[in-house]
């Protein structure tokens, strides 16, 4: 289990992976509204975008001026 705060990096991908693999679930069969299960979606939805927002843009830095 990892550290849920959405302002925390993934220490690996490892970890960012088995969010993923966490969430999934989620899309399938949506949480109740309110419900715990419901936060946890929320928190680690906001995780993996906050983790893929900062991927996306150190790989459009370093690819911008190669070209």
């Amino acid at each position: 289990m990892f550290d849920l705060n959405p302002s925390l990096p993934f220490r690996s991908e490892e970890e960012y992976r088995a969010a993923l693999s966490e969430i999934r679930p989620y899309f399938e069969d949506e949480p109740d509204e309110g419900s715990d299960e419901a936060a946890r979606f929320d928190m680690l939805f906001m995780r993996i975008e906050k983790h893929e927002a900062e991927l996306q843009s150190i790989l459009t830095s370093n690819t911008t001026g190669t070209i």
